[in-house]
């Protein structure tokens, strides 16, 4: 069972969809390294395990230069599914 003072990681990608139980990510980076290209870049995570989410801006010019977005999830939900 997670704890509420868990310490929690940041996952940078995109946010493919979202209910109002969980996020998909198209995953990128954790905490700032590559994604491990044996795991599947596509997760859902539980909102009861996201910490925060920030939006990621959108260059209408120049999509090279968009942001990602970033969820802090805990690590409790990385460990149950393999990632770290």
């Amino acid at each position: 069972m997670p704890y509420p003072d868990e310490p929690l990681h940041k996952i940078e990608g995109k946010i493919l969809r979202e209910t109002d139980r969980a996020i998909l990510m198209q995953c990128e980076k954790i905490d700032g390294n590559d994604w491990d290209p044996q795991k599947s870049k596509s997760q859902w995570f539980p909102i009861s395990q996201v910490g925060s989410l920030t939006r990621g801006l959108m260059h209408p010019s120049n999509p090279n230069l968009d942001e990602p977005d970033v969820a802090k999830v805990k690590r409790w939900i990385l460990q149950t599914k393999g990632i770290i």
